[in-house]
């Protein structure tokens, strides 16, 4: 007879699937309303089930997966999207000091560091919950 838990390790042993909740996908536009509907996917097929526990298993197994693609993708897209902020404000810097910037070039701007801001802010909450788990 088999057991339905799942082992748990201390921290550093064992297997290792390298998933973490991050707090900061909560404030990612998209990301509860894709849970919930991995979630409902999952519930409306579910596998071979014994009990109701395999079920939730199955939906949670499916949940898991999308938020590790999630922050996968994520991660790689507020990268290029910081660096290509960064290369609009340096671009525009470098135009200010050879000729100044009109109103509409010095709004956008300032728009721009209003979107790096928000972008930092998001890494801060990131890597201020990773600090908490090691």
């Amino acid at each position: 007879m088999g057991s339905d838990h799942t082992p748990s390790y201390p921290q550093g042993e064992g297997p290792h699937l390298g998933f973490h909740f991050e707090n900061f996908w909560l404030q990612q536009r998209g990301f509860v309303e894709a849970v919930w509907a991995r979630w409902a996917e999952a519930a409306a097929s579910p596998p071979r089930a014994f009990r109701a526990v395999d079920t939730w298993h199955h939906c949670a197994l499916l949940a898991r997966q999308l938020m590790q693609g999630w922050g996968s993708n994520l991660g790689a897209a507020l990268r290029n999207h910081k660096e290509a902020i960064l290369q609009e404000i340096r671009s525009l810097d470098l135009e200010a000091d050879r000729v100044g910037l009109l109103a509409d070039a010095c709004s956008h701007r300032y728009a721009l560091e209003t979107s790096i801001m928000e972008i930092y802010k998001g890494e801060e909450t990131l890597w201020r919950q990773r600090s908490r788990q090691n």
